[in-house]
C-alpha cells in the first residue's frame, strides 16, 4: 500500500492527481481500498 493510507489516496483521486492512477494500478492491495471507498459512498448516499 502507498504511504499515507486509504483516505489520503482517496483525496488525491478526488483532486484528479494524475500520478495516483498509476500508483493504484500497480498496487495489488488497492482493490480493498476501492471496496472501502465504494462502501463509504454508498453509506453516505443512504443518509
Amino acid at each position: 500500500m502507498s504511504s499515507g493510507g486509504t483516505f489520503p489516496r482517496m483525496l488525491r483521486a478526488a483532486k484528479l492527481e494524475p500520478h495516483i492512477y498509476e500508483e493504484v494500478e500497480s498496487d495489488s492491495g488497492a482493490t480493498g481500498q476501492a471496496l472501502l471507498a465504494v462502501a463509504l459512498d454508498h453509506a453516505v448516499q443512504r443518509t
